[in-house]
């Protein structure tokens, strides 16, 4: 009753408070993050390894099988599982509900980094990161090819262009591409080539190596300045490529165009995007921690 009294006594404070509660209330509101997923932690922990060409039996034999025996030893698992894929790995390892998930990555990655001698050489450092079901795209953009462009130069303006420009946008927290391929060189080698100049394929990936380099060569200094020197080996285009030596046979320089043919691509085909029943470049969109997913959309909609 107190309340009510002092309300009926003061009724222009009560009017002042309302109205504050109001204006502050539609400021909150208007300014409140929105998201899909509760910001919480599941203790689960992802660890993923990537070796180049492997077939799924030798990840799952000499990748898989390693790291799970390690990280079975770890104390409070609930379940573990794994899959292998051609040239990656994937170890997901649950947690009971009470571990604290950053303990559990913690004991993850010690455990993977003993495992990690064991692995082939050609296998990449594995990944340990904790799961977060936020942690998905937001948005896909897509990136068509609207018939007056081919596929290379399409891909590369979505790498060079539009990633880089969206990644700038406030509250993005990554880039991904599907459907995405990138660049690549191919060298076919002619074996009657080969055989005719006593050549060998090791030859020639030598001479890619060693001459199609660019180095660092030192400095020059003078008593107010320093210069960088650097031997610019590296080929800028295909036609240059051409001209690479090889070897030098009865006096005569082979150079690589003399046994091979050179290709200017991009990569084999591991992923696609469609939109629309085309082939396109699919741009997915991450955003940080805590961002405003609608907001984030409104701004990156603009950047667009």
């Amino acid at each position: 009753m107190k309340i009510i009294e002092v309300s009926l006594r003061r009724p222009v404070t009560v009017l002042i408070c309302t109205i504050a509660l109001i204006v502050f209330g539609s400021y909150s509101y208007m300014n409140m993050g929105v998201e899909r997923m509760p910001n919480i932690e599941f203790p689960i922990v992802v660890v993923r390894t990537i070796m180049e060409g492997a077939s799924p039996a030798i990840i799952d034999n000499d990748v898989t099988d390693v790291l799970e025996a390690r990280i079975n030893t770890i104390e409070g698992i609930k379940n573990l599982s794994s899959s292998s894929y051609e040239g990656r790995s994937i170890i997901v390892i649950e947690f009971d509900l009470d571990r604290d998930v950053d303990d559990a990555a913690a004991d993850v990655r010690g455990k993977v980094s003993m495992a990690a001698g064991r692995l082939p050489d050609d296998a990449d450092t594995p990944q340990v990161d904790k799961y977060d079901p936020a942690d998905r795209p937001i948005m896909n953009v897509a990136v068509k090819n609207d018939g007056r462009t081919d596929m290379k130069t399409l891909a590369r303006y979505v790498d060079k262009v539009v990633t880089e420009r969206l990644q700038t946008v406030k509250g993005v927290g990554g880039v991904q591409l599907a459907g995405f391929r990138d660049r690549e060189i191919r060298i076919w080698i002619n074996t009657d080539s080969l055989e005719a100049y006593n050549i060998t394929a090791k030859e020639i990936k030598s001479a890619i190596y060693t001459k199609h380099v660019e180095l660092p060569a030192g400095r020059i200094e003078t008593a107010t300045k320093e210069y960088g020197i650097r031997l610019e080996g590296e080929y800028s285009s295909v036609a240059e490529l051409e001209y690479l030596p090889i070897a030098v046979r009865n006096g005569a320089v082979i150079r690589l165009r003399d046994v091979a043919r050179i290709e200017d691509g991009l990569e084999d085909k591991r992923s696609g995007a469609i939109y629309e029943g085309r082939p396109t470049v699919m741009v997915q969109i991450r955003k940080q921690k805590g961002a405003n997913e609608v907001l984030l959309s409104r701004m990156v909609n603009e950047r667009i």
